[in-house]
């Protein structure tokens, strides 16, 4: 494990148009101080985080802007990661309904508008993810917050019977699009669960779904999601967990410790 430095961010308008406001670099650089970030790749949640951001600071460039600048530890091959007392953010959903979060590969009208049907199904406002990227994966998805060993059944009963088959279509709908123009398109399910008192952040990724895989995943493979977390996050260091649905098959991809720190599955099954 090596340590780095690198500027994360800057109050400079970047190649999207778009710039960040010293507060709310500092504002960053606060959660930071309390919590520890995971450094993915190109926020792919299909890969395990590379390394961890610990610490950073604001300081002012030499044109009178500001840059956050960050202190990172690197994985590599063979490290024995040391624990952190702190731990990796859990991300707010907002109340307790389910919601649709999309990124900026879904801004044409056509898309915000199934987008916002989705939303009103599910009864929450849609919310949009920024991802600053040169190239962005399209990532579509559906979030909320449940009690472990209920997942699949408090989502049907949050969203109702009636929804549900409206939902499903909407979702199928995005996909078929996507897959008009882009390569790689994701749909990833991501529920926040309590394992008594702990959240556990979980997420199912679909890459380049059909209809079908859309609706085996939402007839089968999301009940069971229960199981399998039952399974991977019983240790009390873990405070993420990934998994695949291909084949009509959950798969567990990876786990992240609490601190960041990638935990792998000692088989594919296991």
């Amino acid at each position: 494990m090596k340590e780095i430095q690198a500027v994360l961010a800057t109050t400079h308008v970047d190649r999207h148009g778009e710039k960040f406001a010293r507060s709310a670099l500092q504002g960053m650089a606060e959660r930071i101080e309390s919590k520890v970030v995971p450094m993915g790749v190109e926020h792919d949640p299909r890969v395990p985080p590379q390394g961890r951001i610990v610490d950073a600071e604001l300081r002012e460039r030499e044109d009178g802007e500001y840059e956050l600048v960050g202190v990172m530890e690197q994985f590599e091959e063979g490290d024995r990661v040391p624990f952190l007392d702190r731990e990796i953010p859990i991300r707010q959903w907002g109340d307790d309904s389910p919601c649709v979060v999309y990124d900026r590969t879904y801004r044409t009208e056509q898309d915000q508008e199934t987008i916002n049907e989705i939303a009103d199904l599910l009864g929450a406002e849609s919310q949009r993810e920024g991802k600053k990227a040169y190239e962005v994966l399209s990532v579509l998805t559906i979030a909320g917050k449940f009690v472990a060993g209920s997942i699949a059944a408090g989502f049907l009963a949050k969203v109702g019977a009636d929804a549900y088959g409206a939902l499903k279509s909407k979702v199928k709908e995005l996909m078929d699009r996507k897959a008009e123009e882009t390569e790689e398109y994701l749909f990833k399910f991501n529920p926040v669960v309590r394992i008594n008192s702990r959240p556990v952040e979980v997420e199912v990724v679909l890459t380049n779904p059909t209809d079908e895989d859309i609706e085996a995943f939402f007839e089968e493979g999301i009940w069971e999601l229960d199981e399998a977390i039952s399974k991977h996050a019983r240790e009390e260091a873990v405070k993420r967990v990934v998994y695949e649905y291909e084949d009509r098959t959950v798969t567990v991809n990876f786990c992240v410790r609490k601190d960041g720190a990638p935990l792998m599955p000692k088989s594919p099954q296991s």
